[in-house]
């Protein structure tokens, strides 16, 4: 009797064992695979995308802009704009970095920005660019640029800015013909393609580019 009492008594004890065994197994089968989870999540931002991104999702991106436009001429002449740079995001909502942007037409120039990002909603996007000609040539820019972008997509960006320009012609004066300077700021504007989009634009202005020089140079 006392044997049997015994038994069902060690049974009962192993059976309680086991069942407040079970509920922290199965805890610590929800809790790893949540932290090992995490882990990933944070081991898996890219530390750099061709595509500018937020720093939820990058820690650094390119800058690869086209933009087509005017305004900057004085007489009102189309304006392209190609940019190469890098940006560095600092925290979720800015990024800050610099880029050499080149600005085409009749009163273009070259120039080195620094630039300023903030993040909206939606990967939205607004950025501040400041740059200076490093090297004027008396003709076209010759001092500080300012613009001021708006990204409703990722790659796809409106902007509007100022430049100091100034151009040379030639007048008719009391001694013949002078050269004039008349240094102006100058608006202007263009919408543009950035991230893959912008960077496949390079590579073809590029090519655009070889291909007039080795015509010119087969000319000669």
């Amino acid at each position: 009797m006392f044997r049997a009492a015994w038994r069902g008594a060690a049974v009962a004890a192993l059976v309680a064992a086991i069942a407040g065994a079970v509920p922290a197994a199965a805890d610590n089968r929800i809790t790893m695979p949540d932290s090992a989870i995490v882990r990933r999540e944070v081991g898996a931002r890219p530390t750099f995308t061709w595509t500018p991104r937020p720093g939820s999702a990058t820690q650094r991106f390119a800058i690869t802009e086209v933009t087509a436009g005017g305004g900057i001429a004085y007489d009102g002449d189309a304006m392209a704009t190609s940019s190469i740079g890098l940006m560095q995001n600092v925290g979720q909502d800015w990024a800050f970095g610099g880029s050499l942007d080149g600005y085409s037409g009749y009163q273009g120039g070259a120039t080195i920005s620094a630039r300023a990002r903030r993040w909206l909603p939606h990967r939205q996007a607004v950025e501040v660019a400041l740059g200076v000609v490093p090297n004027p040539s008396g003709h076209g820019m010759i001092g500080a640029v300012a613009a001021l972008r708006y990204a409703p997509f990722t790659q796809v960006f409106v902007q509007g800015g100022v430049a100091s320009v100034q151009r040379h012609e030639f007048v008719n004066g009391p001694g013949g013909y002078l050269l004039d300077n008349d240094p102006r700021m100058r608006a202007f504007y263009g919408a543009g393609f950035a991230g893959p989009s912008g960077g496949a634009l390079l590579l073809v202005e590029a090519a655009l580019v070889v291909a007039l020089i080795a015509l010119l140079a087969r000319s000669d």
